[in-house]
């Protein structure tokens, strides 16, 4: 958990608890907290004593080092307003959408920099090759560049309001081109925040690669006009026909009153009386995988 968490979690706990008693001075059991959120015990005294040493809240020890007896000064709407702010802006939070707009325009830097060996840094608004173009660049239309340069202009400003650029600018628009950008950078800002980027990629990664084996799980539906799975068409069967018989009997009218499960249809060579189909014809024919 990053401090910029702990931060939120702390400051988000003492405004609940500043609100529940009405402006006066409140009891924070800290160790629970700790607990409950998963943050060590000593990272919140230390955050504590640090807003205490910068004039935000007051705290005297109520209970051993269990709970503290918490004021809040005047000074801590401030500092919890911009703790939020940051929070929210932070990548955390971002969209996946909104992320990529960023860090697309972070590797530009970084190859820049590594080429340059220096804080100042120019390439094309369009490069030849768009990067993450499902997410930045999906119709592949040249109309759709004009989206993709105000992309450019979005995470510059975002850049520059968390001290990763020092100064930046677009050359006018350009039909061949799009212009160049300029653009200085805070090297070390710019370290730190690249690095958090490349950590939230691999999060986006494995949480997507979570979700494609989730969804490995097929369902098989009949309408009586299209044999569909995870509802995308497999086949039509021919109205009235066996295979359109089959298909209902076995998905929507079976003798169960519910679909066949596969031990059920493993007793029973032919499907329906007047049908001689046996089962792996209609697996072929209905294009389904080995077996129902």
């Amino acid at each position: 958990m990053t401090n910029l968490e702990k931060k939120y979690l702390v400051g988000k706990k003492l405004y609940e608890l500043y609100e529940l008693s009405e402006g006066s001075d409140f009891s924070f059991q800290y160790e629970d907290f700790a607990y409950q959120n998963g943050i060590a015990q000593d990272d919140i005294w230390l955050l504590l004593e640090t807003m205490k040493k910068t004039g935000v809240i007051k705290f005297t020890v109520t209970n051993g080092l269990l709970g503290i007896s918490v004021s809040i000064s005047p000074k801590f709407i401030n500092w919890y307003e911009k703790v939020v702010t940051e929070y929210r802006s932070s990548t955390l939070m971002l969209t996946e959408n909104n992320f990529y707009k960023i860090y697309d325009l972070l590797i530009d830097i970084d190859e820049q920099i590594q080429i340059t060996q220096g804080k100042e840094v120019t390439f094309k608004v369009i490069p030849n090759i768009i990067r993450f173009s499902q997410k930045l660049f999906p119709l592949q239309e040249s109309f759709a560049l004009k989206d993709y340069r105000e992309y450019r202009v979005e995470a510059c400003k975002y850049l520059s309001k968390i001290g990763v650029l020092t100064n930046w600018n677009m050359e006018p628009f350009k039909t061949n081109g799009f212009g160049v950008m300029h653009l200085e950078v805070n090297i070390l800002k710019f370290d730190s925040v690249i690095a958090e980027y490349k950590r939230k990629e691999l999060e986006i990664e494995s949480s997507v690669g979570f979700i494609e084996k989730v969804s490995d799980i097929y369902r098989m539906t009949y309408d009586g006009v299209e044999l569909k799975v995870n509802g995308i068409c497999l086949t039509k069967p021919q109205a009235e026909g066996e295979n359109d018989q089959i298909a209902s009997f076995l998905l929507n009218k079976g003798e169960v009153g519910r679909p066949y499960r596969k031990e059920e249809l493993e007793e029973n060579t032919k499907v329906k009386d007047g049908i001689g189909k046996n089962l792996n014809k209609v697996v072929e024919i209905l294009q389904m995988m080995h077996q129902l």
